[in-house]
Parts: C-alpha cells; sequence; structure tokens
C-alpha cells in the first residue's frame, strides 16, 4: 500500500488499495474527489473511495462530454465505483450550479452511501453527457443509492431534477432509505427520471417538496422497464400538466400521478408498503 502524507488538514481517502490523502476545497489536482474519481477509472474494476467529513466543491466548467477531468465526474468504460461518507449531515458533494456531480457511463456503476448531494445543476447548453438531465446524476449504467443519501436543492432543465437513471439498454437504479428534497426538473420527473428500459426500485425513501414542470413531481418512469416502490413517503411534490388529471380531481401537488384508469390509480396510491403517494408518480406511457 502506498501511503501519501500531505500537510494537516487534509483527510484520507481509500481507493481500490491506495491510501492517499484527501482535500475538500479543492476540485482537480492531485489529493481531490475529481482525482480519485480519475484514477478509478484509469484503474477499471472494483475501486471504494471513502470521504470523510467535509463539504467537496464542484467548481470546474465542463468543456467536453465523458471527460471526468472536468465539469461533472465521470465513472466511465468498465469502473466500478463505491463511494462512502460520514453521513449526509456530514459529508457533502456540492456542485455549486456548474454542472450535475456524477456522470455513470454505461458499461460503469457507482454505489452512493453516507453523502449529501446538492445544488447539481444541467442545461441544455451544456458540454455534459445528456446535457440538461439529471441535476445531481446522470446515470446510462448501474447506479445504487445504499441508505442515508440526501439529494437536495438539484436542479435540470431535462429529465430527473435530481437522478436521470438513463435510457440506455441494461441501465438500473436502487434506491433505498434515501430523501430527495427540493429537487426540480423543468420537463418530467422532479426527483427521478426513470428511462424505459431501465429497472428502478425505490424502498425506504422520502420524496418531499420536489417539482417538475410537467408530470411526475417526484418519480417520472414512463416505459416498460419496471418499477417498484415499497415503504416511502411522497409529500408536497407538484407536478403540472394533462388535463385529465385535472379532471379527476388531483389537486397541483398531485398532479404527478400519472392518469391512469381510476381502480389503477388507487391502486397506485394505496398499495402495499406505500405510505403516502400524494404527488409526484408518474409510471406508464
Amino acid at each position: 500500500m502506498l501511503r501519501v502524507s500531505l500537510p494537516a488538514r487534509r483527510v484520507p481517502v481509500l481507493l481500490a488499495c491506495l491510501l492517499l490523502t484527501m482535500r475538500p476545497d479543492r476540485d482537480g489536482g492531485s489529493g481531490t474527489l475529481r482525482a480519485a474519481v480519475q484514477a478509478a477509472d484509469n484503474t477499471g474494476g472494483a475501486s471504494t473511495i471513502t470521504l470523510p467529513a467535509g463539504v467537496y466543491k464542484l467548481t470546474i466548467p465542463s468543456t467536453a462530454a465523458d471527460d471526468p477531468s472536468n465539469g461533472d465526474r465521470d465513472i466511465n468504460q468498465t469502473a466500478s465505483v463505491t463511494l462512502t461518507g460520514a453521513g449526509p449531515g456530514k459529508t457533502t458533494i456540492d456542485a455549486g450550479q456548474v454542472d450535475r456531480a456524477f456522470a455513470v457511463q454505461s458499461g460503469a456503476s457507482m454505489s452512493l452511501s453516507g453523502v449529501t448531494i446538492q445544488n447539481g445543476s444541467t442545461s441544455s447548453g451544456a458540454s455534459s453527457t445528456s446535457p440538461g438531465d439529471g441535476g445531481a446524476i446522470y446515470s446510462a449504467g448501474a447506479l445504487s443509492l445504499t441508505g442515508d443519501v440526501v439529494l437536495s436543492g438539484n436542479v435540470a432543465s431535462g429529465l430527473g431534477g435530481g437522478i436521470d437513471s438513463g435510457s440506455a439498454a441494461g441501465s438500473t437504479l436502487s434506491v433505498k432509505g434515501a430523501t430527495f428534497s427540493k429537487d426540480n426538473s423543468s420537463s418530467v420527473g422532479g426527483a427521478i427520471f426513470a428511462g424505459s428500459p431501465a429497472l428502478t426500485t425505490i424502498t425506504g425513501s422520502t420524496f418531499t417538496g420536489d417539482t417538475s414542470s410537467s408530470p411526475g413531481g417526484a418519480v417520472y418512469a414512463p416505459g416498460t422497464g419496471g418499477l417498484t416502490i415499497d415503504s416511502s413517503v411522497f409529500t408536497s411534490n407538484t407536478g403540472f400538466g394533462w388535463r385529465r388529471a385535472q379532471r379527476l380531481g388531483q389537486h397541483a401537488d398531485e398532479a404527478g400521478l400519472r392518469p391512469l384508469r381510476r381502480q389503477q390509480r388507487q391502486r397506485e396510491r394505496a398499495g402495499p408498503g406505500l405510505e403516502s403517494l400524494r404527488g409526484g408518480l408518474h409510471a406508464g406511457g
């Protein structure tokens, strides 16, 4: 194991078998989260990044898609990255409205726990992968949030204010014990857009105050890939659009619920394990 000692106030990050020293106050260069992601990409296979308490800022704008040296931190090729923080109240990844925080490319995978991701922002004119989609994270691979993850205040001009799980064949999304708060999409899926081929599982999670300019204030799952929601709470999410939803008497914060047949809609709202589905679910074509 290679051990690199840097000045005080820097904190350790474990990447595969390499122990480095982390600088939360910088983005790019030796000893940063970006450098750790780049090393994981270059190594390929499984890597673990452990982030102690601190605010890890993204400050380098995107100039080229699929390039982890700028903009969002790309998990590329066959890399499989596990990123673990000290807890969402202690470890924060702040994208500073410069870009989204991460992009998981097709064939790659990423697992997150113990972190807050905030202030991600994507626009249609950006140089990132799938510009405009996935305010905090874009994924065309396998993405999992495995507990104690908070996505808050992320914005997308396109799909998925918090997460765009993409439309790539074989993409998957697993969300367990996460919180989505005040994420926003100018399109559909204020918190999550789950693309047509994606298999999506949401368990024990909370969606509060997420918004979209079209249906799916919290979650928008338009296709046939499969959506499972269990033991999750949806409150005060707002989706707009679709006159039929309004004719069925839904309030503004329920307008994200896809206007399915009445009995089907009721089953979605009161199904097993769903404490509340007020606002924000669009499921179906």
